[in-house]
């Protein structure tokens, strides 16, 4: 998201030499700012399942990650980056797959041009805000599209009663909307 780049950068603008983020279960992409380098997300390296390999194995990425080599002489900083696979829960491999290397430069090459990230921003939002469509049309037929969005804004401002439950469900996932659960708590 723009906002989790601009962090990041934000960190090497204030002295850091480097980020490496974590959390998402999947590699996301790194950059190099400022000649500082950026690691979105290293994905899982070693990531046991609490269920059988085969279930989490059927997830897209989850047995995915990436190994930096960080390597710094006289002051200067170098990596290397690798593509790893968790094997059946027992091994962690080098991954030589070309498929993922075009994922890894794919990702790379958004964070790298702003104009071809926009266009795939836009892309990921406008499918998306369809998927809001889809369930605000579920929560409020048989309304119009529009009129469920005038209905939603109204319950988000407290204009009319709605349960509180929906309205988390449609929000859960998106941070921008945080202050709006936070108001009809």
């Amino acid at each position: 998201m723009p906002e989790t780049i601009a962090r990041y950068r934000d960190f090497i603008d204030y002295g850091a030499d480097g980020v490496i983020g974590t959390h998402p279960h999947c590699p996301q992409g790194w950059e190099k700012y400022k000649g500082r380098p950026i690691f979105y997300s290293l994905g899982n390296f070693l990531f046991n399942s609490k269920g059988r390999y085969e279930v989490s194995a059927l997830e897209p990425h989850w047995y995915e990650g990436l190994c930096v080599l960080v390597t710094i002489v006289e002051g200067k900083l170098t990596w290397e980056v690798f593509n790893t696979r968790n094997v059946a829960n027992v091994s962690i491999e080098i991954d030589h797959d070309l498929l993922r290397e075009k994922n890894n430069n794919q990702l790379c090459q958004y964070l790298n041009d702003e104009e071809i990230y926009n266009a795939y921003l836009q892309i990921v939002l406008k499918q998306q805000a369809n998927t809001d469509l889809e369930i605000i049309k579920r929560m409020f037929l048989p309304q119009s599209n529009i009129e469920a969005l005038k209905v939603l804004w109204a319950c988000l401002r407290g204009n009319k009663p709605a349960s509180k439950d929906a309205l988390r469900f449609i929000m859960k996932n998106d941070l921008r909307r945080m202050r709006f659960i936070r108001e009809i708590r």
